[in-house]
């Protein structure tokens, strides 16, 4: 039995050999006033020619396809409200610090996945970093910017900022999450627990919360949708209330 041929072999069969004609016709040598030296044409099968044929000719139309948003699978949480009260008071808890570090990775499965650290002091002071893109740093109503070419100046836009210190969008959830305790174990060499929860707004998505020593959250990976496409974010909580954490304007 003949192998079944792929439905493009024949297409992809018809251009090759047109390409090659073209390359013929390229490589002959220009005529010359001489007739005794002009180039015998190439040979071409008649095989060939009807492939080629068939190539040109219009091609059947095809269905166009909608694109259709991936779909957010919701995973079952058990509610739990002793799981929820703990999520809630370990975020209480890190919103009440005054310093602290979040490292997040951000990818949607078809490109590089983007890392970002986000520093803050409290009040108003924040500097972000992510790969491939200029430092911001934030210090009350001005936000420098600084890449190679120097450092720049701006009015900080109110609506980003929140968005640095909540990049997975718990803090906005408010209570408007499903929560399940989930076993305990060590997470960056520290005992924690897991909590899996199921928040609704701003946006639904899928998470789950690990918190750590003193109740504060220590690690946090979502599922979510951002313009149709599922969106994974993994973050880090770090350096809570640290000295290490200083922000002062670039000079």
């Amino acid at each position: 039995m003949h192998p079944a041929r792929h439905p493009l072999s024949r297409p992809l069969l018809a251009i090759a050999l047109l390409a090659a004609l073209a390359a013929c016709k390229q490589s002959a040598p220009l005529p010359t006033s001489d007739s005794k030296h002009k180039p015998e044409p190439a040979a071409v099968s008649q095989e060939a020619i009807a492939v080629a044929a068939a190539a040109n000719a219009a091609p059947a139309a095809s269905p166009i396809v909608p694109t259709v948003p991936t779909p957010l699978e919701v995973k079952t949480v058990v509610a739990d409200q002793a799981a929820k009260d703990a999520v809630i008071a370990a975020m209480d808890k890190f919103k009440a610090l005054r310093r602290y570090r979040i490292t997040m990775m951000r990818g949607d499965g078809q490109a590089t996945p983007t890392t970002t650290t986000v520093d803050y002091v409290a009040p108003d002071r924040y500097r972000v970093a992510t790969t491939g893109a200029p430092t911001q740093v934030v210090i009350g109503g001005t936000l420098y910017t600084t890449d190679a070419s120097g450092t720049r100046k701006s009015a900080a836009p109110a609506d980003r900022i929140g968005q640095w210190r909540d990049p997975a969008g718990l803090l906005a959830a408010g209570r408007d999450f499903t929560a399940e305790a989930g076993p305990r174990r060590f997470v960056f060499a520290m005992p924690a627990s897991e909590y899996k929860l199921h928040v609704t707004r701003p946006v639904a998505s899928n998470m789950s919360v690990w918190i750590g020593p003193k109740g504060l959250p220590i690690k946090l990976e979502s599922q979510g949708l951002a313009d149709g496409k599922r969106v994974t974010t993994a973050i880090r909580y770090s350096h809570f209330d640290s000295e290490e954490i200083k922000i002062d304007a670039p000079k």
